[in-house]
């Protein structure tokens, strides 16, 4: 058995449990399975297992995962229960935390559908108008579609069709002011200096990445336009 995030806190939880019997795991290819880039598949790019732990993280929760070879796998999700919650008639109030969007529209790229449906939900409950685009050549075609002037876009780079670094040059050239974030499984050094020939990026976010990662970044690119790194 693996466990990640063993570090939870006893308590109450809600499970999820998801079973198969395929051809399971050895115990190296358990090890490395949550790892960016890791894959056993021939086409694959081995960030789906990725984000999810980063999703689960998030939460506070934590993994589960047992594998025999030749028998079968099995992953369990837990997640903090929560208390019951007596619903209230007054509406709730919008806070700090999830209300700082102010409406402005962010173009949310990435290939992974789970990426860009959770982070769909995140950027709406933070205030934002979202976007979403799943590859390059489609993140030009809603930049370039918009009613409103995009505020800042997240860009994944590992994509079909087109990639994040060929997206990140045309998009530069229909608007060269407009706020980048760049998404990744690589670390930010690696960015940066594959990125050095290509001007500045306004940010940076490694994934798997966390809620609050996400909205901290958005905010500080945003809050402070003039905050690039090279």
């Amino acid at each position: 058995d693996a466990r990640l995030g063993a570090d939870i806190p006893s308590g109450r939880y809600s499970f999820l449990e998801v079973s198969d019997n395929g051809s399971g795991m050895d115990e190296q290819t358990m090890e490395l399975i949550f790892d960016p880039f890791y894959t056993t598949k021939f086409a694959g790019r081995g960030l789906g297992l990725a984000a999810v732990l980063g999703i689960v993280r998030s939460q506070e929760g934590a993994i589960k995962l047992a594998s025999v070879p030749e028998e079968g796998t099995t992953f369990t999700i837990l997640f903090p229960a929560g208390e019951r919650i007596e619903p209230s008639m007054e509406p709730a109030r919008p806070t700090e935390d999830t209300c700082t969007g102010e409406g402005r529209p962010i173009l949310l790229v990435d290939d992974e559908e789970l990426a860009r449906n959770v982070g769909r939900r995140v950027l709406e409950k933070a205030g934002y108008d979202v976007l979403t685009a799943e590859d390059g050549l489609e993140a030009l075609e809603v930049f370039g579609d918009s009613d409103t002037a995009i505020s800042c876009v997240i860009l994944d780079l590992t994509m079909p069709r087109m990639g994040g670094e060929q997206a990140y040059e045309k998009l530069r050239e229909l608007d060269p002011e407009v706020p980048i974030i760049l998404s990744s499984g690589y670390t930010e050094q690696e960015i940066t200096e594959r990125f050095r020939d290509k001007g500045e990026i306004s940010g940076f976010i490694h994934k798997p990445y966390t809620v609050k990662q996400l909205l901290a970044t958005l905010s500080e690119v945003l809050g402070n336009p003039g905050n690039r790194h090279t």
